[in-house]
């Protein structure tokens, strides 16, 4: 249900980017897509019923969620450069700043929801064993990342990273509807690489973390 509801979410704001001629709005809808992905392979991999795959199942659908998102990004940086540098669009048409102001709030109400949500019951607290929340279960503590579990590490990751990007974008229809010294696609190519950037820098810091966690992985398998 949370899968369908996100994957709504993010085919309405593609729309909705596509009237308002953000650039910035449609590279933030493919690391929601990318999200969607990578929620749905989690899930797989929780409700996976083989014990022994279950770990390798839970780093392949982590793994595959980062690279998805680095390589998607790339083509909205090459448009970003075009934008930036550019004070018309190829269709002649301006940024809907009344649009990228609505999805911004949007984004930050709903993230600013999740973190708490996770703070309540999906952070480890006092009396959890070893520090690891319920919500790891069985085998939990093969799946710790800075002290939570790998998969919910990732999820925090892309959170927090799309709390950046909102409010990027958030800062971008503030520009475009009060300083009109600024073209509107010039702000929104700029607003689009600081958002491929951020979502370059979380992804990163999950590839590193990733890498961790599968080089524990190896090294702690039993022999054959």
């Amino acid at each position: 249900v949370a899968a369908i509801l996100f994957a709504a979410i993010t085919v309405t704001q593609w729309i909705f980017a596509m009237k308002a001629n953000s650039d910035a709005l449609k590279a933030d809808c493919v690391s929601m897509g990318v999200d969607v992905l990578a929620f749905l392979g989690n899930l797989f991999a929780e409700c996976n019923p083989f014990p022994d795959s279950k770990r390798k199942v839970e780093l392949t659908m982590s793994g595959i969620s980062h690279v998805l998102l680095v390589g998607f990004t790339i083509q909205f940086i090459i448009e970003g450069i075009g934008d930036a540098t550019e004070a018309d669009d190829d269709n002649g048409e301006d940024v809907n700043g009344y649009i990228v102001l609505g999805f911004a709030l949007g984004g930050l109400t709903f993230d600013m929801i999740t973190l708490l949500t996770y703070n309540s019951f999906g952070a480890p607290h006092d009396g959890d064993d070893d520090g690891v929340s319920a919500l790891g279960g069985e085998g939990a503590e093969d799946a710790l990342t800075c002290g939570i579990n790998t998969n919910m590490c990732a999820a925090l990751l892309h959170v927090v990273s799309d709390l950046a990007r909102s409010t990027t974008t958030l800062v971008e229809s503030i520009i475009l509807l009060n300083v009109p010294s600024i073209a509107p696609t010039v702000a929104d190519g700029v607003s689009t690489l600081v958002v491929c950037s951020i979502i370059v820098i979380g992804a990163t810091g999950a590839l590193l973390t990733w890498l961790r966690e599968v080089y524990i992985f190896m090294v702690s398998k039993p022999d054959s």
